[in-house]
């Protein structure tokens, strides 16, 4: 059995629940427009509900320009534009959450750090708000490499090849010695495309899983362990 010497996990809904950063950060925003527009006739409450159907029913391209254009019909669609992309979007990347690790992911990672495993992170996403959620869950010390889509074109995203060989690369290990874990089968299955067996984090066994050969699907993250 070939040594594992790395150790690469996607980020969100794998270390933490991101939908509890989506709706804390929806809240903040709800509060910040009813403030800055001074709306009476809704509160924030109702405000966050409008954003969370938004989001649960896939109309995510510009939430909050859609979310002010429905609230605000009588303001000027280029003003409620920029107030979006030069102070509300910022604000919801940036606004201090209440992050906390799945109950596994800090022993799993300290094990690994134990076990002299190499530890990356790669992930999807804007530079700012993955960077923010590392040093909300404090773990941005833990790992050796870590690479976020948004650093690079949109080509180079997660199925793509590019940051999973840069993260083994950096890392100095060859993708048989290598493990990545991930929630996402869309888009994390593109470890096996570079040759990295890819620990599928699901519990949903209906799922079809993609080249069974490098991918297995795990319950939870202490799983982890029976393939190192």
């Amino acid at each position: 059995m070939t040594m594992i010497k790395a150790v690469l996990f996607d980020l969100d809904n794998t270390l933490y629940d991101q939908t509890s950063y989506i709706k804390q950060g929806f809240k903040a925003a709800a509060k910040k427009v009813v403030k800055d527009f001074q709306i009476k006739k809704i509160g924030p409450q109702a405000i966050y509900k409008k954003l969370w159907a938004l989001y649960i029913n896939k109309n995510r391209d510009r939430i909050f320009n859609q979310l002010l254009n429905d609230l605000l019909p009588r303001h000027s669609v280029r003003l409620l534009n920029e107030y979006v992309e030069q102070e509300l979007l910022l604000y919801y990347k940036l606004v201090p959450r209440q992050l906390k690790l799945f109950p596994q992911a800090q022993r799993i990672l300290n094990n690994l750090k134990k076990r002299k495993k190499k530890l990356g992170l790669i992930t999807q996403g804007n530079p700012i708000n993955q960077v923010s959620k590392l040093f909300q869950l404090n773990i941005i010390d833990i790992f050796d490499v870590i690479e976020i889509s948004g650093n690079y074109s949109l080509q180079r995203a997660k199925p793509n090849v590019f940051m999973f060989k840069k993260a083994i690369n950096k890392l100095n290990v060859a993708p048989h010695e290598t493990i990545y874990v991930g929630d996402n089968l869309e888009t994390d299955v593109g470890a096996t495309k570079a040759g990295i067996q890819f620990l599928y984090l699901n519990s949903d066994c209906t799922k079809e899983i993609i080249n069974s050969k490098l991918t297995k699907r795990i319950k939870s993250l202490t799983e982890i362990e029976y393939y190192i």
